[in-house]
């Protein structure tokens, strides 16, 4: 994730190549983080891959800078 001109935070889902999404709060960006995934597997015939772990996603040069963002499902 990351945030951009002091208000809009931007988040990438690595498991799901190109699938991102941004939002002006950080209480905006778990919803809209959610939203981005159910649209990227709309309408379409495939199988959730497992995620990969985080320690390989920290790890990456790519998200080095990232700040990780972990939400627990309802009632857990």
């Amino acid at each position: 994730m990351g945030t951009f001109c002091d208000n809009a935070h931007g988040a990438e889902v690595p498991d799901f190549p190109g699938c991102f999404t941004a939002a002006d709060t950080w209480d905006q960006l778990a919803g809209n983080i959610q939203d981005a995934v159910e649209l990227y597997c709309e309408d379409e015939d495939m199988l959730v891959p497992s995620p990969t772990p985080l320690e390989e996603l920290m790890s990456s040069r790519n998200y080095h800078d990232g700040i990780w963002m972990m939400r627990r499902k309802a009632g857990t």
